[in-house]
């Protein structure tokens, strides 16, 4: 378990006050805002990257956009530093931890508890958070 990456997650849930899931867009712009990070949305990428104080997302948003801009939020958060000059052993480790943050802010525990005692799969549990299965079976794992 993420410890670092749960708390911070249960501080934002906390301090937005969110209850509800899938958890809206605008929350997470909020969030964004409040942050002083900037969401930039370009044609020309092809996957969700933090540079700086600016989160740059695809202008499509895909099943996993609350995942991506979460997951950079975590970074943004947690992580300073330019990737690029860091040894893949850190980098590894930072990308585990944003997923964390991501899948603990997106799917809190005591709220993914209860959803599993209705959902019968991964599946349903993706639709219920608004997420990837991926994120799902990442959760499964860290938690």
């Amino acid at each position: 378990m993420y410890y670092n990456m749960l708390n911070k997650a249960i501080y934002l849930l906390t301090e937005y006050q969110i209850f509800e899931y899938p958890i809206d867009k605008d929350t997470i712009e909020q969030i964004i805002l409040d942050s002083h990070l900037k969401l930039v949305t370009l044609n020309s990428l092809s996957s969700t990257v933090c540079i700086n104080d600016v989160i740059l997302t695809p202008k499509t948003q895909n099943k996993a956009y609350r995942e991506n801009i979460v997951h950079e939020i975590g970074h943004a958060h947690c992580h300073c530093g330019n990737s690029l000059l860091k040894s893949k052993i850190i980098v590894d480790k930072q990308e585990q931890q944003a997923e964390a943050f991501a899948a603990y802010f997106l799917m809190p525990i005591y709220v993914f508890e209860e959803a599993l005692k209705y959902c019968s799969n991964d599946y349903e549990l993706a639709e219920e958070f608004g997420v990837t299965v991926k994120l799902v079976q990442f959760m499964n794992m860290a938690a």
